[in-house]
């Protein structure tokens, strides 16, 4: 997804408790593409800037990515769907663009996240240009089973009422 001119993507992270320490990440290069890992200290991530794409930038500060064959692999649900390459948006209409959409079972997250608030980051290797969302842990509403039933009631009730009419008349 590079080429010689572009900064290769970086990783998801993710951080658990908004205290600035990543706990997981997810690969959208390499041999684990589209893979959770557990992120196990800080220096398993890459710091932007990078340069000649690879080389790090001594002064960079803001993780990209998690290091190859850094981090623990989590074996389970998780997945990376990328677009091909689309251009029209922005200042520089030209210039080439990707989208991104993951899903990762959270199941395979440790439980002691349940419930915690946390950040989805995201930034090119070059470390410039970092997108971080919060994401609201929401949840599927269900409908209260006794308020349907409890129409379903008086549905009948309506029903059998209008029948018993009829066969009165």
């Amino acid at each position: 997804m590079t080429n010689a001119n572009g900064w290769a993507p970086g990783d998801f992270l993710i951080d658990f408790g908004r205290d600035g320490t990543f706990e997981y990440g997810l690969k959208t290069t390499g041999a684990n593409k589209g893979s959770l890992l557990k992120i196990n200290k800080e220096s398993d991530l890459n710091l932007g800037l990078f340069n000649n794409q690879g080389a790090p930038y001594p002064g960079g500060r803001n993780a990209v990515s998690i290091k190859e064959n850094k981090g623990a692999l989590i074996l389970g649900n998780s997945s990376l769907a990328t677009s091909g390459p689309f251009t029209g948006y922005g200042f520089y209409t030209n210039d080439v663009h990707y989208a991104y959409e993951a899903s990762i079972d959270l199941k395979l997250f440790d439980p002691k996240y349940s419930g915690l608030a946390f950040d989805v980051q995201w930034a090119m290797q070059c470390g410039n240009d970092i997108i971080t969302a919060d994401p609201i842990a929401g949840f599927v509403p269900e409908p209260t089973s006794l308020a349907l039933l409890g129409l379903a009631l008086v549905g009948l009730g309506v029903s059998r009422r209008r029948c018993n009419r009829v066969a009165l008349a």
